[in-house]
């Protein structure tokens, strides 16, 4: 139930950054910062939900533009594939642990991406806008990445008391 719940409101907070406007610098590094806590917290497949759903949030709220909807389904597949790849390089030195996501992530966005703006025929401004979209990928993730761990190490403590505490209450049926 803790990791439902701490995953719903990473939700929420991926929502409310994608609502309040900030760069997208920032909330890219943001919302990379929170898969890798919440990886760390409850596992891989609450990253894999949340992967799946900030890029859809990103085109309700504007934060991702009409034109690059097309993307929405490969920002996610890149998602999905950094957090993997984080897990399967979360023994690895730093450098590696952060770059080898980051690229990957990249990588999976910018491929179908250049491909599909190529495709479809976008206009010089849309294909602006592709490539920009790509080339934030990994400026954003290598920073979140890093601050995902160093908010988890710092939390780390809080989040075992509170599990524990958690499991130590009676459910509300029987009080």
């Amino acid at each position: 139930m803790f990791k439902t719940i701490l995953t719903a409101i990473f939700l929420a907070i991926n929502l409310a950054l994608q609502i309040i406007g900030l760069p997208k610098l920032a909330t890219g590094i943001i919302v990379n910062a929170i898969y890798i806590f919440l990886y760390h917290s409850c596992g891989l497949r609450h990253v894999f939900m949340l992967a799946a759903f900030t890029p859809l949030l990103a085109f309700f709220t504007g934060h991702l533009p009409p034109p690059l909807i097309a993307m929405a389904p490969f920002i996610a597949i890149g998602n999905i594939l950094m957090a993997l790849c984080y897990h399967i390089t979360k023994n690895r030195k730093t450098a590696v642990r952060a770059a080898v996501p980051a690229m990957v992530k990249a990588l999976a966005i910018a491929v179908p991406g250049v491909f599909i703006a190529d495709k479809i025929g976008l206009n010089n401004a849309a294909l602006l806008a592709v490539h920009i979209v790509i080339s934030i990928q990994f400026f954003t993730a290598v920073p979140g990445i890093l601050i995902g761990e160093y908010i988890f190490l710092r939390l780390a403590p809080a989040l075992s008391r509170y599990k524990g505490a958690a499991k130590s209450i009676p459910p509300e049926d029987t009080l």
